[in-house]
């Protein structure tokens, strides 16, 4: 920081945390890229029309206040998430 401050005056380093605002760059959109790279990976190999209705928005981290609070699951719920994905990428049931 000490070096930052003999860099960059005040002015330039106000536009630079206005503009990471509204144009996020690095890892804080790592997880919008993984979401989108999951998504094409997902539509490629799976030839279910249920794939076509993905969005990105169902690969992304969920991290709010109702989801950290709500991060324990029974077996039974997890069994019920893997069904649902496996019938939504077309999956066979295996009893």
């Amino acid at each position: 920081m000490a070096r930052a401050k003999f860099e960059i005056n005040p002015s330039e380093f106000a536009s630079w945390i206005a503009f990471s605002a509204i144009e996020p760059i690095g890892e804080a959109r790592a997880d919008l890229r993984i979401a989108l790279a999951t998504l094409h990976f997902v539509r490629m190999f799976c030839s279910s029309e249920n794939s076509k209705n993905l969005k990105v928005s169902d690969f992304m981290l969920d991290f709010s206040e109702k989801s950290l609070k709500d991060d324990s699951m029974s077996c039974s719920q997890i069994d019920a998430v893997i069904a649902t994905i496996g019938s939504v990428l077309g999956g066979i049931e295996n009893g």
